[in-house]
């Protein structure tokens, strides 16, 4: 199966970060979901640690295992992560 989403080299770098600054163990998955989306409302895309259920996919990009809710994998399908830090603002952006 082909891995939905890209993530960029510093968006990586600050999910492992966060791993360690956390002390998540291996059965903790980056979390990948959507939020909204019905009738003309956007849907907002989440990013979170979160323990793997049975309605998970599971894809991994280099050393970062993710997951995305079956059925969820369309809506961010082409979807590229990246995190910014620039003067007072940081966090991930969903491209």
């Amino acid at each position: 199966m082909s891995v939905p989403i890209q993530f960029t080299p510093r968006a990586l770098d600050q999910i492992r970060k966060l791993r360690t600054s956390m002390n998540l163990n291996d059965e903790t998955y980056l979390r990948i979901g959507v939020k909204g989306g019905k009738g003309c409302m956007v849907i907002e895309k989440l990013l979170g640690f979160d323990q793997k259920t049975e309605n998970d996919e599971v894809f991994q990009v280099e050393d970062i295992k993710f997951v995305i809710r079956k059925g969820e994998s369309l809506y961010v399908a082409g979807m590229e992560v990246d995190y910014l830090e620039e003067g007072n603002s940081r966090g991930f952006l969903f491209k």
